[in-house]
């Protein structure tokens, strides 16, 4: 699991000051190294390949970007790196919000290895509209995964209705391409929510390994007749009569122990034209003459429904 301290951001007086805290493992790593200062400094080194990453140890004063070191662990980052997070956060348009902590060796020595982390933790919540499989990319997203043009991204099942998607290609579920602006769903993913439903997406930026990854949740805003159809129908080109499958939701219904409104036909009607398992011409038809025979093509129950023959509690 990757060690995160978050940066806290304080702006006084028109000057931007940036905190955060060592980890308890960090500081425990890096005190053992021998004749330490009883007052103790951070070090900061520059990785000269990436200007993300720092190298830090701890020790005395004389070091050109060092950082006092409270009782509580807590440290003001050096000017310099200040100054290049304020450069950073101007070109990306994210903030620095934290600090991932690796303990590693240099030279023999025990060090620890800190990269600036631009977005992390940041939530994005988009709505998911009824028969949709896919989300739209924001900037920061883009950014912060630093997606190119068409990319796998790796979808890992990390909780219930939860994914995390990144570009790692360890220990995934599904894969899908990204287009330039948008995320389309696996199956899997879709299968989950249940594929008659709309809702709402939180995004959250994380990381995994290390590297840049979004935690996907969804909450699925649920309807009793869209449950209904995702518990009772499959595209499975059987074909089904319509009168059949209303009176199964009528069942469904009261197996739940809800009464239908005098409209119900036309709501049940209505939804399968707006989820596109009835088309428009045939939806006017069966709101004309409600007893018109139709069989909806493509569709049929699902092999519990044909047992059970009502809903499911």
């Amino acid at each position: 699991m990757d060690t995160i301290s978050y940066i806290q951001k304080v702006v006084a007086d028109e000057d931007t000051f940036y905190f955060t805290s060592l980890p308890n493992t960090v500081i425990e790593a890096l005190k053992q190294r021998e004749r330490l200062p009883k007052k103790l400094y951070v070090h900061w080194m520059l990785f000269a390949k990436n200007k993300y990453y720092y190298r830090v140890t701890l020790g005395d004063a004389r070091a050109k970007n060092r950082s006092t070191l409270n009782e509580k662990n807590e440290t003001e980052l050096p000017d310099e790196i200040e100054k290049y997070i304020q450069l950073q956060e101007n070109n990306l348009h994210l903030e620095a919000t934290a600090i991932l902590w690796k303990i590693t060796k240099w030279n023999g020595q025990t060090v620890a290895t800190a990269k600036i982390l631009f977005g992390y933790g940041h939530i994005i919540t988009e709505t998911l509209q009824i028969y949709k499989d896919e989300i739209t990319l924001t900037p920061e997203i883009k950014t912060y995964m630093a997606l190119r043009g068409r990319t796998k991204l790796y979808w890992k099942h990390i909780a219930e209705n939860t994914w995390l998607v990144s570009k790692d290609r360890k220990d995934y579920d599904a894969i899908t391409w990204h287009t330039w602006d948008k995320i389309k769903f696996p199956p899997a993913v879709k299968k989950e929510l249940g594929f008659f439903s709309s809702a709402t997406v939180e995004i959250k930026f994380s990381t995994k390994n290390g590297k840049p990854a979004l935690v996907l949740q969804t909450k699925r805003e649920t309807l009793l007749m869209y449950d209904f159809f995702n518990d009772t129908l499959e595209e499975n080109g059987k074909g089904i009569e319509i009168h059949e499958l209303y009176n199964k939701y009528l069942e469904y219904l009261k197996a739940k122990h809800e009464e239908p409104s005098p409209f119900a036909f036309y709501s049940f009607v209505t939804t399968l034209e707006e989820l596109h398992i009835i088309s428009t011409k045939t939806w006017e038809q069966l709101v004309d003459n409600e007893q018109m025979h139709y069989v909806i093509p493509k569709y049929g129950l699902k092999a519990q429904t044909n047992k059970g023959g009502g809903g499911n509690e």
